[in-house]
C-alpha cells in the first residue's frame, strides 16, 4: 500500500480530488486514506475547502432564469435519477453553468414573448441579460482564481503540513501549504476556533532563531495567502491583540511545525 509521506509529498490527494489519476494509483490512495487518519483529516479538510470555496463565490441568476432552471433540474431528476455532481467535477460544471444560463435565458424570452406584453417584457429581459453578462464575467474570474489555486496545490513541489493545536487549543487544526520554488505559501483556516472581537490568529516563520511576522489570519476566508519568508524553518501560530503584533506572544503558542 502507498505510504503517506510519498502521497503528500507528490501531491498525489489534490491530484486525486482533480480526477487526474489512473486507476491503479486512485485504488492506492483511497486505500491509503481509509486506513489512516492524517490521510483522511486532510482529504476531508481538502473536499470541503473545495466544496467552501464554490458556495462562497456562488452567484444568483436572475428570477426567471433561477425559476425555469430548478423547473428543468427537477424534471431531469425524475426522469434519469442524475446524482449531484463530485467536488472534483466542479471545473466542468462551471463551464456547463455558464452554457446553460445562456440556454434558459434564450428559452425565457421565447416563452414570454408568446404570452403578449412584449415591450415591458424585452425591457426586463434586457436589464436581466446585462446582469447575466456581469455574473458570467464574475464567474469566470472566480474560474480563473479557483484554478490557479489547485494548480498551487497540486504542483509536485508544494509542500503539505498538517499542524495541530496544543493544550491551549486541542481541536484546532491547519493545513499549511508552502512552495519554496514559487515562494508562496497558503493555509487552510476552516479548523481553526472562532476568536472573541479584541484577537487575532497570528502566523510567523522560525529563521534562525528569530520569529518573523507571515501575516494575520483571516478567518473569513477558507483559504488565504500568508507571506513567503525564506530559509524558515518552522511555521507558528499565536493568539495576540486585534491587528497582530510586532512580536510573537510566546505564550499564547497554539500550533507549531517544522518544515521538511
Amino acid at each position: 500500500m502507498m505510504d503517506k509521506e510519498k502521497i503528500l509529498k507528490e501531491g498525489l490527494l489534490e491530484l486525486y480530488f482533480l480526477d487526474e489519476l489512473d486507476h491503479s494509483t486512485r485504488s492506492e490512495v483511497e486505500q491509503a486514506i481509509a486506513s489512516d487518519d492524517d490521510l483522511k483529516n486532510i482529504a476531508q479538510e481538502l473536499e470541503l475547502n473545495l466544496e467552501q470555496l464554490g458556495l462562497d463565490n456562488a452567484i444568483s441568476p436572475p428570477a426567471a432564469i433561477k425559476a425555469n432552471l430548478l423547473k428543468s433540474i427537477s424534471k431531469t431528476q425524475k426522469a434519469t435519477g442524475v446524482k449531484p455532481l463530485s467536488s472534483n467535477k466542479y471545473r466542468i460544471w462551471f463551464s456547463l453553468a455558464a452554457a446553460a444560463s445562456v440556454v434558459l435565458f434564450l428559452n425565457t424570452i421565447f416563452l414570454m414573448v408568446q404570452n403578449g406584453d412584449i415591450k415591458q417584457q424585452l425591457a426586463t429581459l434586457e436589464t436581466e441579460w446585462e446582469q447575466l453578462k456581469k455574473d458570467q464575467e464574475s464567474l469566470r474570474t472566480t474560474y480563473n482564481a479557483q484554478g490557479e489555486m489547485l494548480a498551487f496545490l497540486s504542483h509536485p513541489e508544494t509542500e503539505q503540513y498538517l499542524m495541530y493545536g496544543n493544550e491551549q487549543q486541542p481541536d484546532a487544526r491547519l493545513v499549511s501549504y508552502v512552495n519554496h520554488k514559487n515562494k508562496r505559501v497558503m493555509v487552510n483556516t476552516t479548523q481553526l476556533n472562532t476568536l472573541d472581537s479584541e484577537h487575532d490568529y497570528q502566523m510567523w516563520a522560525d529563521v534562525e532563531g528569530e520569529m518573523i511576522n507571515m501575516g494575520v489570519i483571516d478567518l473569513k476566508e477558507p483559504m488565504i495567502a500568508m507571506n513567503y519568508i525564506d530559509k524558515a524553518e518552522s511555521f507558528n501560530i499565536t493568539i495576540e491583540p486585534k491587528g497582530g503584533s510586532e512580536h510573537p506572544t510566546v505564550s499564547n503558542l497554539i500550533s507549531n511545525t517544522y518544515l521538511r
